[in-house]
């Protein structure tokens, strides 16, 4: 007898629960979280979504237009961050796998650090005190959208420190750059920094790299 995986036997059980109307979509999806709804953080994705949503649709309908015209399409940078911290909405703090996915969807389409402040509030609004997970979740996308504007191509933590990769695309000027370096980042080569931090728990981590971003932004809107 062959013994079958703890993925299989989720997939198995899912089957048998949906068998109503409609339960195509909501059985995909299933599938979906067991595999992993993708590194939303990064380049690698663990699962598959064959229906990107509308408003993505959109959106790629859009930049193809402006292709063809032979407008100019920003560069859009597809960071990857990686500071030992996991972000997720559990499934106890909304059990509704629809709703769930519709959050993760809306939430790839931020390009402004304001929509990952109207969501936490929504998020609140709509299913009370948010729990830790969703709160990392919601930290590391803002320090996604900022590094997307500042075209960092990758963050990572080692050690005590946060190394940021910048890609020579960047919006910000090289005077304004070194300008805006402090005794807290530390310049490792043109387009490399290391942002300093204190280790003393993820939510003052988040909270100073997000504050360094947003000077390094700031200095480029001067």
């Amino acid at each position: 007898l062959k013994i079958i995986s703890a993925d299989a036997r989720k997939r198995l059980a899912a089957i048998e629960e949906m068998s109503d109307l409609g339960a195509g979509f909501q059985l995909a999806a299933r599938d979906m979280e067991i595999r992993g709804t993708g590194n939303m953080l990064g380049k690698e994705q663990s699962g598959q979504i064959s229906m990107v949503g509308f408003d993505l649709y959109c959106q790629m309908v859009e930049e193809s237009i402006r292709e063809i015209k032979g407008e100019k399409i920003p560069v859009k940078i597809e960071p990857e961050i990686d500071l030992q911290i996991k972000g997720f909405i559990p499934k106890d703090y909304i059990p509704d796998i629809n709703q769930r996915l519709d959050i993760y969807r809306r939430l790839q389409l931020f390009s402004e650090p304001s929509g990952v402040s109207s969501m936490n509030k929504e998020i609140l609004d709509r299913y009370g005190p948010l729990p830790d997970a969703v709160v990392k979740l919601l930290a590391l996308l803002e320090i996604k959208i900022l590094c997307q504007k500042l075209h960092i191509s990758r963050a990572k933590i080692i050690g005590d420190e946060i190394f940021c990769c910048i890609e020579p695309t960047t919006p910000i000027s090289r005077e304004k750059f070194f300008a805006a370096l402090d005794s807290g980042i530390r310049l490792i080569s043109e387009r490399r920094i290391a942002i300093r931090v204190a280790n003393e728990g993820w939510k003052k981590d988040t909270d100073v790299v997000k504050g360094y971003l947003r000077k390094l932004l700031g200095a480029g809107d001067e």
